[in-house]
């Protein structure tokens, strides 16, 4: 699964479809964001890296979405009874249907335009994104070959149709009597040898509910067979390349060849019957009767051969469409072949033909038993195999039907109608046995392949399960839309959806432990696999499941509730990498709770921009998923994900040995910091992100950011630390919250103690008790704060380092090029800053901890980096004397003394537990000998000036002046 985000104008309004009603807070609280422009990101970086998936992802899912919303809210009402749930679950079929038959239409559209090879010449010549995107809505949405896309889209229409069809047979509205209903229809008609066979067959229909849904399958699968496939006429032109003008003319061939040998022997009485075929020789039928080739037992010209085949195929293709009776009679009639209607049963047109599908069907028109054992007994001498399959299909045959079938449906429209046929006869033996007729060794009735004793829960089951036996159509019945259209029909798609959720959880653990999907013991069927891959038909699944869900469907009772939340998980994960984590909300909010939080945690993590994020909280808050509880778990999988694989560091290395007066032994190494930011720890910046759209949540917030701060620090990830401390910074993260905070009302930094709370601004004096609790609220909030605030002190000042080495080389190779030098106030002004960034790391730092497992990773942390950083910094003082000032050098002398100032044993303490004490030493002893020879290469006397801070150079002067003196 994977592909692009949203266009960009999409993104920047994502909840429209949803909530239109978040516009105008959005609206009102972005002037409150100003301190969170640190976590902006350029619009670029809001694309999904996986981009191909976008193409394909058509606005189905949105408008599957805004559907499903609409739903959701009808049945979530307190006032919402089981009638009003009813019919908003059946709404929701009718939507989702109508939203794929305009699928249907935009690629027709489409597809003729590329026919006619007149490429849309619009497309061509805007380029402006709103104006494309109408474009797009016009000739419709996904890529690649429009023929296929189209057929999978009417593939996808017809199960939404069977899905109605399913659901509107077994699934009444609340309150119905069906059996009242049922008493109605029967009491209309009363049935004797007199009734008309199209009555009996609706009597049978009304008592038998099964043959009911059976009768309603069979016209979907003529249905939808009509809608896929082309004109029957074009089709037989095509495979038999007879033209349209020939259709009326019969056997051409073999008359002129008759004709011919009159002609030729006139007196020969026999002549007719000597007559052979032109290719194989074998004997000409002497007479031209429809009968004639089975009565002689004699063949046809090739031509005429095929001629007849065609004929039989056009009749099969109608039959197999649910032509009615009119429109075949109409057919034959305009061929000159009546005669092949009255054969079929249809001696004349119906004068009081109504149109009704139900009246006019070869099976409610053919019903008698007689007839049906007649149509049998000519399809087992059929002349051709659709002559056989025309006779074989009105008796209800499977054999003879069989070699004509090309696809699954085809295979199951002749199950189903045999065992509906045989259903009807057992019917009529029961209830009628005066329309009974004694079979005979000539006339009698197919074979029924109905077994009761069969496994099955029904016979619709049994067919299927037949279907998927069969050596022919189980190739096409273990397609993914097939699977889905099948356990509809087999009313099992409790048992796919559990299948297809086990195959999910199989998928989601194939390269490592999943956090959404649990791993299963067993190995799933590979069609079940195949079908959790198509993303089209994972939708499709999913939304069917919550429409059996919203008719009653058993959910969290059912021991496959697990495997029925692993088919939203999945789709729910095809959302958020196809860029549509907008809907994530609506869809996770399905689930029961702690899946849920899961499926969110782990989907949140995409959504980099900060408006999007504010949205997303909205959406959770509005569909009453607890925010907090998500990202909490969400700063878990991150927190898990970041610090899997990684270990603690026991020194990050910064410097390099170097001979060279300029610098004491050693120096920083040149680009250290690294800035590259692994996926993990992007998306662990992203969990502690999400803290700032929750007003308040200052603990919550702070130990986010303090877990990522310290693993970042304990496991020497530094370029992820330095973007931690840019996208939240503890200043900027301090003034969001505490604008919302009791007694505070206004953004300040904790941190400063000069920093006024609202309280404290309003004038007059305040309570000694006040002033108490506002003393203990700050320190209280500090205290949270301190160790995150410590943490990116370290880091700034890692990366103060890092800046002064690079600008140091700099001036190193100017001056060695010979080019000009720029002004010292550069390289002086950032000399104070990294001199600033050091200060807070040489007093009794990361000293402050509030639990003791705290205090362990601080001093992992402090072993780790302070004394690489102090020696660096000793390091740049030196080389700061050489290039910027002789007098800078005494502030070594002032590090030694902070080092061993009386209350700071915890950082010289920290050397001695390295074992680096010598080296700060020597380091220090460096740096002596530097301020001797940075006096005698002066060559003059020092200067009487103090430093800002007082030092003075004087004291190392050793010079014969000075010892005389």
């Amino acid at each position: 699964m994977a592909p692009l985000y949203r266009r960009s104008r999409d993104l920047q309004q994502p909840h429209r479809r949803l909530r239109p009603d978040l516009d105008e807070n959005i609206a009102r609280e972005a002037d409150t964001t100003n301190t969170l422009s640190l976590m902006y990101r350029p619009r670029d970086e809001d694309l999904h890296p996986l981009q191909a998936m976008a193409e394909r992802v058509g606005k189905e899912v949105e408008k599957f979405a805004e559907n499903v919303d609409t739903w959701v809210r009808t049945i979530a009402d307190d006032n919402a009874t089981s009638l009003t749930n009813h019919r908003a679950t059946m709404d929701l079929l009718f939507r989702l249907k109508a939203e794929a038959e305009v699928n249907v239409r935009s690629l027709k559209k489409r597809l003729a335009q590329e026919l006619r090879g007149a490429p849309n010449k619009r497309l061509e010549r805007v380029r402006e994104e709103e104006i494309i995107q109408s474009v797009e809505e016009d000739v419709g949405i996904g890529s690649g070959d429009t023929r296929t896309l189209l057929e999978q889209s009417k593939a996808e229409v017809a199960t939404w149709e069977l899905l109605r069809i399913m659901v509107e047979h077994n699934y009444q509205e609340p309150g119905t009597d069906i059996s009242r209903i049922k008493q109605d229809l029967l009491a209309r008609t009363r049935i004797d040898k007199y009734s008309d066979p199209g009555q009996v067959w609706d009597r049978f229909l009304v008592e038998d509910d099964t043959a009911r849904e059976k009768d309603l399958i069979l016209r979907w699968l003529e249905t939808t067979a009509d809608e896929a496939n082309e004109d029957v006429s074009v089709m037989v032109d095509q495979k038999f390349g007879r033209g349209a003008g020939t259709w009326s003319k019969g056997w051409q061939d073999t008359k002129s060849r008759l004709k011919h040998e009159k002609r030729m022997h006139p007196l020969d009485r026999n002549a007719l019957s000597k007559v052979k075929r032109n290719d194989t020789g074998e004997p000409l039928v002497s007479h031209l009767d429809p009968d004639a080739p089975s009565r002689q037992i004699r063949a046809l010209e090739k031509a005429d051969e095929e001629y007849e085949k065609a004929i039989w195929m056009s009749l099969w293709e109608m039959l197999r469409r649910g032509a009615s009776w009119q429109t075949i009679w109409e057919w034959c009639s305009e061929r000159n072949e009546q005669w092949r209607a009255v054969a079929l049963g249809k001696s004349f047109p119906n004068e009081d033909f109504d149109g009704k599908d139900r009246r006019n069907s070869a099976r409610s028109r053919n019903c008698g038993e007689l007839w049906r054992h007649t149509c049998y007994a000519a399809a087992l001498g059929g002349q051709n195999e659709y002559e056989a399959a025309v006779f074989g299909f009105l008796a209800g045959d499977i054999a003879s039907v069989d070699p004509v079938c090309n696809t699954w449906d085809d295979f199951l429209h002749v199950r189903l109608n045999n065992v509906l046929v045989s259903s009807f006869q057992h019917w009529q033996h029961q209830n009628f046995p005066f329309m009974s007729v004694k079979p005979s060794a000539r006339l009698r009735s197919p074979p029924s392949m109905w077994n009761p004793q069969d496994n099955a829960t029904n016979e619709n089951d049994f067919i299927i399960g037949h279907l998927h036996r069969h050596q022919t159509a189980m190739v096409e019945g273990a397609e993914p839309m097939k699977m889905i259209q099948g356990a509809l029909i087999a009313k099992t798609f409790d048992r796919i959806a559990g299948q297809l959720g086990a195959a999910l959880c199989q998928i989601a653990n194939e390269n490592g432990s999943s956090f959404l999907l649990p791993a299963i013991d067993r190995p799933v069927e590979e069609p079940f696999v195949r079908l959790a891959r198509d993303y089209d038909a994972l939708r499709i699944a999913a939304h069917i499941l919550l429409i059996f869900r919203g008719l009653g469907m058993p959910w969290h009772s059912s021991s496959r509730v697990h495997f029925y939340e692993s088919v939203l998980v999945g789709y729910i994960e095809y959302l958020r990498m196809a860029g549509k984590i907008e809907l994530v909300p609506l869809y996770a909010s399905l689930l029961s709770p702690d899946t849920a939080l899961k499926t969110l945690a782990s989907a949140l993590t995409d959504i980099r921009n900060h408006q999007e994020q504010q949205i997303q909280v909205k959406l959770m808050q509005d569909y009453g998923i607890n925010v907090d509880e998500v990202l909490e778990r969400q700063l878990m999988l991150s927190y898990a994900n970041a610090e899997s694989g990684h270990p603690n560091i026991e020194k990050y290395t910064i410097l390099e040995p170097v001979k060279h007066n300029q610098w004491p032994g050693y120096r920083i190494t040149l680009g250290f910091l690294p800035e590259h930011v692994p996926l993990e720890d992007e998306q662990l910046m992203r969990s502690c992100e999400w803290y700032m759209h929750l007003p308040e949540r200052w603990e919550d917030t702070f130990d986010a950011l303090t877990g990522a701060a310290k693993l970042f620090l304990r496991q020497g990830r530094l370029g992820s630390a330095v973007k931690l401390i840019d996208r939240l910074n503890c200043i900027q993260v301090s003034k969001l919250k505490t604008r919302y905070m009791k007694h505070i009302n206004r953004a300040i930094d904790i941190m400063d103690d000069n920093e006024p709370f609202a309280a404290e601004m309003q004038g007059g004096s305040l309570s000694p008790r006040f002033q108490h609790d506002i003393s203990w609220y700050r320190q209280a909030l500090q205290t949270t704060g301190r160790v995150y605030y410590q943490c990116q002190q370290l880091i700034h000042a890692i990366r103060m380092l890092d800046e002064w080495r690079i600008e140091e080389e700099e001036l190193i190779k100017m001056k060695a090029n010979g080019a000009p030098m720029p002004p010292k106030n550069k390289i002086r002004d950032l000399l104070e800053r990294v001199v600033e960034a050091m200060q807070p790391l040489l007093d009794n730092f990361l000293t402050c901890w509030r639990v003791d497992m705290e205090r362990e990773t601080l001093a992992l942390i402090s072993r780790a980096y302070l004394p690489e950083v102090i020696l660096a910094y000793n390091s740049v003082l030196h080389s700061a004397a050489h290039m910027v000032g002789r007098d800078n050098i005494t502030r070594c002398m002032d590090l030694a003394t902070a080092i061993a100032a009386p209350g700071n044993e915890s950082l010289s303490s920290t050397f001695v537990d390295t074992g680096r004490m010598r080296e700060l030493v020597e380091a220090f002893a460096q740096s002596s000998l530097a301020m001797i020879r940075l006096t005698e290469q002066s060559g003059k006397e020092t200067s009487k000036k103090r430093s800002r801070e007082g030092q003075t150079m004087r004291l190392w002067e050793i010079n014969t002046q000075l010892a005389r003196e």
